[in-house]
């Protein structure tokens, strides 16, 4: 036979029951002990090869120990399962007099023999079947309590999980085996196992991978894996031990592809992912909306895609400038992600995107969504293209002041090419540009791309789904929200990412916020679209606000809270312009550029302008605080925040000059309250002050975001 040796590309995952809190609800007025009150609940998923549940009449052996001590309260009582699934003893039982929480170990089937060994003797050969042995265990610690407890029993054997991908013949033409221990004494008590020597074991097909139930032990790194067919077998070598654990499922994976993909979502999944590198192929999860997290009013839903494709991309020209942005020289976008590479698959039955880089990668970004059979949109995700970026390594967290304390911030806007401090341009106008990244509507998960032409803003030129080159504005549609109700018109959003919802401002319907994007209906406090972006309580905070699904930072990062902005200002208070134009200092940025501040004493006012001084942006001192008069800084560490306007809530250019950022904390529970950060150009800094609803503070604003550490 000939023998090929393959790489193995292995993980593992673990699925154990769950503990149920059980709190105290004993009355201090009541006395005497407390009888213990058990009930079975369904086991675990996959654990039970007979049945689903136990059986009426199965005998159950127990032991409870007080937590922190050895010997046991109660060793060896039989309890049975009754009709109505609750453990029933011969005699009372009772927690400890002191009601101290005790350790709950119960197994089956019961043993008379006070220690619960058995002798297992699994088939080897499981290619028909799985092996057949209820065993079962459950641990859990539990405080006394008036209420019965439901036990999580798991199987007391070991599952491994076997999956092929892209073997180069059928399958089902393959024998896939390898040495495994299949027998041995299995303690029921403590999921010990003393095994006997490991012989060939055969699994079984099941679906779309291998199944074989196994004693619990230990197979070591360097282990084979073969995969049989015909005269040739494929040998696998595991390259770390695998720990068979007592009710666990053990996922061995074997590529047969030279391809190394890099798993963007293996640490948590959001709707933001960095590429970094190029000649490489990624994929994500697309049944998880967002970072799957349950929050205050949002509930997310799984995902059923049934195809992929890439919406939009945009990569810089070389000097991040210029009217257009720079394609590949076939015209087609080639420098960022291979159009004709983005493809759904499906992994363990779970369905991924997968896309490849080219070699040569440009800063970019990138729009993949997924869709129904019918092509409608279900989600999509922004594809940050940032080659060699590590957002942990070059993220800053600004000195302490009044209002803020321990933020960890992105060095730049999210998704922008540069941090604007590289030197990479060709003049500040397209640095401020490199560092300007994206922009978002507040509470959406979804970009609208930007490009500087002159001194301002713009749309700027993308790659469609179709792969021509045009205007990102004509890719998107300016609509009024027909929506009553905020989920409704998310829900809207979500199929339609390129669409701006204009400010909705209908005469004739409840709108007395009228700058919201999604309902007609749009007070924050009636409605509760407040919940968007995890800051309904409108905490100014700095490290205020909880992760939710719509959040459109990468993992690990969320949208900050206004007072994570705070080091805007010298000592990390509000400024008004009219009370500080006598003391420039106190505005922390670096100011030798000629025009950035002028003092107008005679009027008391300061008239900031950075598109006059050059500057485009400014370079805001990071580890400044100072005392009220001082005028000296020993740390002169700058972060670089462009000022080159922003989109207004009809989708337009306004606020030239002025840096203005986008927080989590929504409007307030009146009218037109709405918190951003912002320097505006007559010298006012705010980022606890509410707005006023105008032309660039309120939620149909589209504004740059600058994510923050959870």
């Amino acid at each position: 036979m000939k023998r090929i040796f393959m790489a193995l590309l292995a993980s593992a995952a673990l699925f154990v029951g769950c503990t149920k809190d059980n709190t105290d609800k004993h009355e201090s007025g009541e006395t005497g002990l407390i009888p213990v009150k058990f009930t079975v609940a369904e086991l675990a998923e996959a654990t039970r090869v007979n049945g689903t549940a136990f059986e009426v009449g199965d005998e159950v052996g127990m032991f409870i120990t007080k937590v922190g001590e050895e010997t046991p309260y109660i060793e060896t009582v039989k309890f049975t399962v009754t009709a109505e699934g609750a453990l029933l003893s011969e005699a009372p039982v009772y927690y400890p007099a002191d009601r101290s929480k005790v350790s709950v170990i119960a197994y089956y089937p019961y043993s008379e023999e006070g220690t619960p060994v058995v002798d297992v003797n699994l088939a080897a050969n499981q290619s028909q079947e799985l092996a057949d042995a209820d065993l079962y265990r459950a641990e859990q610690t539990v405080t006394p309590s008036n209420d019965a407890v439901a036990l999580n029993f798991v199987r007391a054997l070991a599952k491994v999980e076997i999956y092929v991908y892209e073997p180069p013949f059928e399958m089902s033409d393959a024998e896939v085996s390898f040495t495994a221990a299949v027998a041995g004494k299995l303690d029921l008590a403590t999921a010990e196992c003393t095994y006997d020597k490991s012989v060939k074991v055969v699994p079984c097909a099941v679906a779309d991978h291998y199944e074989v139930v196994l004693v619990p032990q230990i197979i070591e790194n360097g282990a084979k894996v073969d995969v049989a067919v015909g005269e040739n077998i494929y040998t696998f070598t595991m390259n770390r031990d695998y720990y068979l654990q007592a009710g666990t499922s053990n996922v061995i994976e074997l590529n047969f592809s030279d391809e190394e993909v890099i798993d963007l979502s293996s640490d948590g999944t959001s709707n933001c992912y960095i590429v970094n590198k190029g000649g490489a192929t990624y994929r994500f999860r697309a049944d998880i909306m967002g970072n799957g997290a349950t929050t205050d009013g949002i509930t997310p839903s799984k995902i059923a895609p049934e195809k992929t494709r890439l919406m939009w991309q945009a990569v810089a020209a070389e000097n991040y400038g210029g009217s257009k942005s720079k394609y590949g020289s076939d015209g087609n976008m080639n420098m960022l992600i291979l159009r004709q590479s983005v493809e759904l698959k499906s992994r363990r039955g779970i369905p991924y995107v997968y896309f490849t880089t080219p070699e040569t990668l440009s800063p970019g970004n990138a729009v993949i969504c997924v869709t129904d059979a019918e092509d409608n949109v279900l989600w999509s995700w922004h594809m940050w293209v940032a080659p060699g970026f590590d957002a942990e390594a070059t993220a800053f967290s600004p000195t302490a002041n009044a209002n803020c304390t321990g933020v960890t911030m992105m060095d730049r806007n999210l998704g922008a090419f540069d941090n604007g401090m590289s030197g990479k341009t060709e003049d500040a106008r397209w640095n401020a540009q490199a560092a300007f990244g994206l922009c978002y509507q507040w509470g959406r998960k979804d970009p609208f791309h930007v490009e500087n032409v002159g001194k301002w803003i713009k749309y700027g030129n993308v790659q469609a789904a179709d792969g021509t080159i045009t205007e990102f504005k004509s890719l998107i549609s300016k609509e009024k929200q027909t929506a009553t109700d905020w989920k409704t018109g998310v829900a809207n959003s979500i199929a339609n990412p390129t669409t701006f919802y204009d400010a909705v401002g209908q005469s004739g319907v409840d709108n007395s916020y009228k700058y919201f994007w999604a309902s007609k209906f749009d007070s924050p406090a009636k409605d509760g679209w407040n919940v968007l972006w995890g800051n309904s309580t409108y905490d100014m905070t700095c490290t205020a606000g909880t992760k939710t699904i719509y959040d459109p930072c990468p993992v690990g990062w969320k949208v900050p809270a206004p007072r994570a902005f705070s080091f805007f200002a010298f000592h990390g208070l509000d400024m008004g312009g009219t009370y500080h134009y006598d003391k420039p200092f106190r505005y922390n940025f670096e100011q030798s550029a000629q025009g950035l501040i002028t003092v107008d004493a005679a009027n008391k006012k300061v008239a900031l302008d950075p598109v006059t001084a050059g500057t485009f942006g400014y370079s805001i001192y990071i580890n400044s605080a100072r005392a009220e008069e001082e005028d000296v800084r020993e740390d002169v560490t700058t972060k670089f925040f462009p000022a080159i306007g922003v989109f207004n809530q009809y989708g337009n250019r306004a606020a030239d000059g002025n840096l203005i950022m986008m927080t989590n904390s929504p409007a307030g529970e009146s009218s037109n309250e709405y918190r951003i950060a912002r320097i505006q150009m007559n010298g006012d800094i705010y980022f606890s002050n509410k707005g006023n609803g105008g032309t660039y503070d309120c939620p149909s604003t589209a504004l740059p975001v600058r994510c923050v550490k959870e």
